[in-house]
């Protein structure tokens, strides 16, 4: 008769040392004893809401990882339209000075050696030349506001060529 009472006590006094090695212990990998110890203790309802937690976080931050990738991809792909941008004004730059080259050299056949219009076809040739340079470097540099610049020089530098013709 004693004996019941015996083993239940055995059992409660059991189950707050099986209790202590239940956290953070799968289910399957325990006895007996420990299974009912972490039932009663709620050591297995602990676990799962840790484990849930676990997951999502892990959700939460793959969600994150994806959206950050979705606007790098995003960035490049204006980055690069940016890009091709600046190169195709950038090459109707090149053109614009080989169309203004191809004038200077046609008109400074006309001219004679050692006149003044003569000096400003060397001058506007030097432009020409420093025009070029700041496109190469506008290009090296892809910035939108250098290829601006840059083409607002050579709309001025096409003008002053235009004028040099007309004389």
């Amino acid at each position: 008769m004693h004996e019941p009472r015996a083993l239940a006590r055995t059992l409660l006094l059991a189950l707050p040392l099986t209790a202590c090695a239940v956290e953070g212990q799968n289910a399957d990998q325990r006895g007996f004893f420990t299974g009912i110890g972490a039932a009663v203790t709620g050591a297995d309802v602990r676990n799962v809401q840790r484990l849930e937690a676990t997951a999502q976080q892990s959700e939460l931050e793959a969600r994150l990882a994806q959206r950050r990738q979705e606007s790098a991809a995003q960035a490049a792909s204006l980055s690069s339209r940016q890009v091709s941008a600046a190169e195709r004004r950038l090459a109707a730059v090149q053109r614009d000075i080989a169309r203004n080259r191809a004038t200077l050299a046609r008109l400074r056949q006309e001219l004679q050696a050692g006149t003044p219009r003569a000096a400003e076809a060397n001058r506007l040739e030097q432009e020409l030349s420093a025009l070029e340079r700041e496109r190469r470097a506008a290009a090296a540099q892809a910035s939108a506001d250098e290829v601006q610049r840059v083409e607002e020089r050579s709309r001025a530098l096409d003008a002053e060529v235009r004028r040099f013709g007309a004389m």
